[in-house]
């Protein structure tokens, strides 16, 4: 039950046209408004007894239906447009299920080098030298193991998502690492379920979905079910900078919780 709620506007210059919802609700009211609206909603916090959630690309009639929704008025499920998927088949690969394309990564092995004498700098009064400096940021910063699922014949947007988010840690100077350890790539041979599966198998902190089509709503469901955390970008959203921001947030809390 929604006993009390507010939406106001949130918007600084990174976050245009994004707003904020307050909401004070029973636990199963909060899942039940994140599956319906996952598309316009980041995570939610709890402050007291109060959920904060930043909503996103609404438009005048989203945003009544979310009114709607939070007066208890409808429960049916905001309807998304229907996009067919491309019928692609895949080269047969033995040891992989048909459809789904497979891409490792591993870290390469470090050639050796000559040794070479490192002149350490100490700054005065007995400071810490260049070198511990590196050191000690790079144990401060958090590395993200991620696996992505992209729609067959959209890498170009994964390539996108990935450079986006690099260079928004890079700006911001944030202390994570987003490690790419497996990318599935969807047709309309795969299920959601193989997609979920997959993803479980992969070890990964978090699962981003790029640009999903009418089966990534599914593939989210199932992800929750496996109590694996998911982030989702939209293809309207891969060119903007404030969302990969916030996206970044997200997983870093969500990674941090499982």
């Amino acid at each position: 039950m929604v006993h009390d709620w507010e939406i106001r506007d949130a918007k600084d210059k990174d976050f245009p046209e994004r707003k904020v919802l307050f909401i004070k609700a029973e636990k199963e009211d909060i899942l039940k408004f994140k599956e319906k609206f996952y598309l316009f909603s980041g995570s939610f916090v709890k402050i007291d007894n109060t959920y904060r959630c930043f909503l996103y690309n609404l438009n005048q009639e989203i945003e009544k239906k979310i009114e709607k929704f939070l007066k208890g008025e409808i429960e049916e499920e905001v309807k998304e447009e229907k996009v067919e998927i491309e019928t692609r088949k895949e080269p047969e690969k033995s040891e992989e299920k048909e459809g789904v394309v497979i891409e490792r990564f591993e870290p390469k092995k470090e050639e050796k080098e000559e040794k070479k004498e490192v002149k350490v700098e100490i700054e005065r009064f007995g400071g810490e030298s260049k070198e511990e400096k590196k050191e000690k940021l790079k144990r401060e910063i958090k590395k993200v193991r991620v696996t992505y699922i992209f729609p067959a014949g959209k890498e170009e947007l994964l390539e996108k998502v990935e450079e986006g988010i690099k260079n928004v840690i890079l700006e911001k100077n944030l202390k994570y690492e987003f490690e790419k350890v497996l990318s599935l790539r969807q047709d309309a041979k795969v299920t959601p379920q193989e997609l979920a599966t997959r993803a479980k198998e992969s070890d990964c902190d978090v699962v981003i979905i790029v640009a999903p089509e009418n089966w990534g709503k599914e593939v989210v469901s199932i992800l929750r079910s496996l109590r694996i955390p998911s982030q989702i970008i939209t293809e309207d959203n891969v060119d903007k900078k404030f969302r990969y921001l916030n996206l970044i947030t997200d997983v870093a809390l969500l990674s941090s919780r499982k």
